[in-house]
């Protein structure tokens, strides 16, 4: 299974539960994207970053979001 047929068994599967698949479909818009930013690196006491498997920086985030709109 290639990364991208994964990709669409999980889509058709939010699909098939009622679940939006991105943000668009939840009803986020790009104007958006500043808040939740600031929610993901400074909520809960995070300083900017947030960190797992590599850190992201507020810039990562916003293009990670924008993917996503």
């Amino acid at each position: 299974v290639t990364a991208l047929e994964g990709i669409n068994a999980f889509q058709n599967f939010l699909c098939s539960i009622g679940m939006p698949k991105n943000f668009a479909e939840l009803g986020a818009k790009e104007a958006d994207i500043p808040a939740l930013v600031k929610t993901l690196c400074y909520g809960d006491g995070r300083t900017g970053t947030i960190s797992g498997f590599v850190t992201l920086n507020q810039d990562d985030c916003a293009k990670i979001y924008k993917m996503m709109v």
